[in-house]
């Protein structure tokens, strides 16, 4: 239960993040960068989980819990570069967003579905949108195989431990 309310509040508060800091033209905002520390960032917090995971007494609750709290986080991370290079140079999209637009426009890239309404035109824009992708696919594949391994080493872990707990007849 513990695992679900970090989760929920980390995404809550994300999100809560996400549509009330300011990120206008007043602030030193730099997307590029605050993307790469926070990409560096979640692969530290997947690799820091996956430890956690594999120790746990309950790791399918703890890898649930992982997966819960990652996604959201690096879909707030595009969303916020989105939104933040598009208000800075409006011509790198088809059209200006909004934090719902960037938000959006972060989602449909993240299922690949891609409904061609909100496009990325600039090769800048191109590039942070491949990169997305390329971020997705490593969650979805890697980071996942690496927390089911995480839960079968701990169950297996489990069982030697309850195999060598057994009194011997």
């Amino acid at each position: 239960m513990a695992s679900m309310v970090r989760a929920t509040l980390v995404t809550v508060v994300g999100f809560g993040l996400y549509f009330t800091l300011p990120f206008d033209e007043k602030t030193a905002f730099n997307s590029a960068a605050a993307l790469f520390v926070g990409l560096i960032l979640v692969a530290g917090m997947l690799v820091w989980q996956a430890r956690i995971i594999s120790t746990s007494p309950y790791p399918r609750v703890r890898a649930l819990e992982g997966l819960v709290t990652t996604f959201p986080i690096v879909i707030l991370l595009f969303a916020t570069t989105y939104f933040v290079y598009g208000e800075r140079e409006p011509a790198n999209f088809s059209e200006s967003m909004t934090r719902v637009d960037s938000l959006y426009f972060t989602v449909t890239v993240f299922a690949t579905v891609g409904f061609g309404d909100i496009t990325a035109v600039s090769q800048s824009a191109r590039g942070l949108v491949t990169l997305q992708m390329v971020v997705d696919l490593v969650l979805i594949g890697l980071v996942v195989r690496a927390f089911v391994g995480s839960v079968q080493r701990s169950l297996e872990r489990q069982e030697n431990e309850l195999e060598h707990d057994q009194p011997v007849e």
